[in-house]
């Protein structure tokens, strides 16, 4: 699965508008590059001491929403740690990268108190604490947990492997070979399901593409994803394979 959390500030291509060695890019406000005009920010960065360094405004106010260090100018690499801020000014959380992998981040109330704070590997969250605007520790303080399906990962799964009609690309027709879809969707708050769609479809097989969808849709309720110690919406992937073979030298007499 994927979500959005551990994503990095900023997932873009490289459409920038290169000016020498300082670039200028629009995006909206799910992430996507984008136009000037129908902008919800635009980033600077500029070459400082071999890394690029960028600086990130909201369009409307032009107030600093982002600033740290990448390792090329197409961004996908962050360094170090980058402060971010709400559209009031105030920060709102820093996080730290080594290499383009998240490590932590830390969130703060908007008096600048330390709110929680959160580590992560490969596999997803390792430690997070949280805290009162006294300070005080919160127990068991959930920064972030990711939805998932009732009975974890490995029920997940099953339910995969029960559901998914495995020959629909042999019914379909489709020629030998791997096809390959994957299905985004919403866990809404209360675990519901919704927006569900295929973003890769294989040409050769759309039927694999309704399978994929028809399986998620049918899945029961899941539970909600946390932020912040409340329930949040959730948003994933779930890729599928379907193979046909090629038929054997028995087959073919």
């Amino acid at each position: 699965m994927k979500f959005a959390f551990f994503l990095a500030i900023l997932l873009i291509g490289n459409c920038a508008i290169a000016q020498s060695d300082t670039t200028l890019l629009y995006y909206s406000n799910n992430g996507a590059v984008t136009v000037k005009d129908s902008a919800f920010a635009v980033v600077k960065f500029y070459k400082q001491n071999g890394v690029w360094h960028g600086k990130d405004y909201y369009m409307k106010t032009n107030i600093l929403k982002s600033e740290g260090d990448y390792a090329s100018n197409n961004l996908d690499t962050p360094l170090g740690v980058f402060n971010n801020y709400n559209e009031a000014g105030k920060l709102d959380f820093t996080a730290s990268y080594d290499n383009g992998k998240l490590l932590e981040r830390t969130y703060y109330y908007k008096s600048g108190k330390k709110k929680s704070w959160i580590s992560v590997d490969e596999n997803g969250p390792k430690e997070q604490k949280g805290w009162d605007e006294d300070g005080k520790e919160i127990k068991n303080y959930i920064v972030f947990k990711a939805a998932q399906f009732k009975g974890g990962p490995e029920a997940w799964a099953k339910y995969l492997a029960k559901k998914t009609n495995a020959a629909v690309a042999i019914d379909a027709g489709a020629p030998a070979g791997l096809y390959k879809v994957v299905v985004a969707f919403k866990v809404s708050r209360d675990g519901t399901l919704s927006n569900v769609k295929a973003t890769i479809i294989p040409a050769q097989c759309r039927a694999c593409a309704n399978e994929a969808i028809r399986v998620i849709m049918e899945s029961d309720q899941w539970k909600p994803s946390i932020f912040q110690n409340e329930p949040a919406e959730f948003f994933a992937k779930q890729p599928f394979t379907f193979v046909v073979e090629e038929p054997s030298k028995k087959n073919r007499k």
